[in-house]
């Protein structure tokens, strides 16, 4: 009888949602039940990411490599920048005059 109880509660609260909509949506309703009433349980519907794991529904991997390159990067960029200032600080010297 649980299964009864959670049944009616669930359709209490659809006819509460539909109580204040139109008769098209009524129909509309009426009619999708009808359908899934008829053919079962249709998978081809049914959301393939309720099967991904945390990682892939996030798409943390690709997130994680993008972050790595970017990162890398902006290593290399500091890196040679600090290696040409380096270069060419020589131009830059103000030369002791005795």
């Amino acid at each position: 009888m649980c299964c009864f109880s959670t049944y009616a509660r669930k359709a209490s609260a659809v006819a509460k949602y539909l109580r204040g909509r139109p008769a098209a949506a009524r129909a509309e309703v009426s009619h999708w039940v009808k359908l899934v009433a008829e053919q079962g349980r249709m998978d081809h519907l049914v959301m393939r990411s309720r099967d991904m794991s945390f990682i892939q529904y996030f798409c943390l991997d690709i997130i994680a490599y993008l972050l790595a390159q970017f990162f890398t990067a902006l290593y290399l960029v500091f890196k040679v920048g600090k290696y040409i200032l380096r270069r060419f600080r020589v131009f830059f010297v103000k030369c002791k005059s005795e």
